[in-house]
């Protein structure tokens, strides 16, 4: 059966329900092909399901945070330990918050790389895989910004994160 992602709610629940099977079922975040793995998919489902029921409630940020403290000393883009710097996964220059939950560190090459693109395009673009704590981080980011914004229930043509990163986060208001 096909998961039906008609709105920006379901469309945001199922990409954290991938996040939640995804630790499940690959806890080495080593990113495997899980196209024939029925119990992966069945688990993705049921999750999905609970999310958009309001029976699965979104874990805080303080697991996150946690992962992103203990990897402090390295680029949470591409593991570099030297030159860090603070970085925005919603850019500030698109509106994205000026607070601990919207930064990682990112080394100086990664943070002039992405500028003020969003995470998952420049990511895409470099062919670069964000560890789970980061795509989690930023999916929570995305989510707190839609339902603050009372856009839950608004249809969606595309299901690319970076899509309703543009939709929540247009820029700068002023």
């Amino acid at each position: 059966m096909a998961i039906r992602r008609e709105t920006l709610g379901e469309a945001l629940f199922y990409e954290y329900a991938r996040i939640i099977a995804d630790a499940r079922f690959d806890p080495e975040d080593r990113l495997p092909d899980h196209a024939g793995d029925a119990d992966y998919w069945s688990f993705l489902i049921s999750r999905y399901r609970r999310l958009c029921r309001g029976r699965l409630g979104r874990s805080s940020l303080q697991r996150e945070s946690r992962r992103a403290a203990e990897a402090s000393d390295r680029c949470a883009y591409c593991g570099a330990t030297g030159d860090l710097q603070w970085d925005h996964l919603v850019p500030l220059a698109k509106g994205g918050p000026d607070d601990f939950n919207n930064l990682v560190r990112a080394c100086a090459h990664c943070n002039a790389s992405k500028g003020a693109r969003s995470v998952t395009i420049w990511a895409t673009e470099n062919e670069v895989h964000l560890p789970r704590w980061v795509r989690a981080r930023h999916l929570k980011l995305l989510l707190d910004a839609a339902e603050a914004a009372e856009r839950m229930d608004e249809p969606v043509n595309s299901t690319a994160r970076a899509t309703f990163e543009a939709a929540l986060f247009p820029g700068p208001k002023g």
